[in-house]
């Protein structure tokens, strides 16, 4: 059973890896923004893979196309809950904190 100290230090590296994904995400996006041309394919393996700048305007299945401020806020709510609910619940199992992170 893990103290109360245990849980928050699994708290904060749940949000730690929250986080890091987000900066990865960022960085990424900064990287194909400075390094790819848009709709042009780059080799990354020849023959095998390729990267393509392309941009979408919308989530899955186009839905929210062209609402791109919609979207965003919406997915902001849907962070600070969850970042709440890793804050705030008793006791995270490793694979729901890491799942949430």
């Amino acid at each position: 059973m893990i103290h109360a100290g245990g849980q928050r230090r699994f708290r904060r590296v749940y949000l730690l890896l929250a986080l890091l994904v987000v900066l990865v995400d960022q960085f990424s996006k900064a990287w194909v923004r400075d390094q790819l041309l848009p709709g042009v394919a780059t080799p990354l393996i020849p023959g095998l893979l390729q990267l393509r700048w392309v941009r979408n305007s919308g989530a899955a299945f186009s839905l929210l196309t062209d609402a791109t401020v919609l979207l965003g806020l919406l997915s902001l709510v849907v962070a600070i809950v969850l970042l709440i609910w890793i804050w705030k619940a008793p006791r995270l199992g490793a694979w729901q904190g890491l799942a949430l992170a």
